[in-house]
């Protein structure tokens, strides 16, 4: 139903990802303007596809993505 929806969306986390590097959960909410549900869905399909690492440091969550852009291109 809303599969291609939460593809997109995970599109869009993984380029900010690789645009600037390891986000906080917080600060990827107020980029992206998800709703938290779909937010969610889009992490886990980018953890289920091994595109993210998830972190946490001080009681706070990072992603950031496996692998870096450049390594992709090599």
């Amino acid at each position: 139903m809303y599969k291609n929806d939460i593809r997109l969306d995970a599109g869009i986390i993984w380029s900010l990802l690789a645009e600037k590097g390891s986000i906080s959960l917080h600060r990827l909410i107020e980029l992206t303007n998800f709703k938290e549900g779909f937010l969610m869905m889009a992490i886990g399909w980018l953890a289920h596809e091994n595109e993210i690492l998830i972190t946490e440091k001080n009681g706070i969550t990072y992603l950031e993505l496996t692998h870096s852009v450049s390594d992709m291109y090599l």
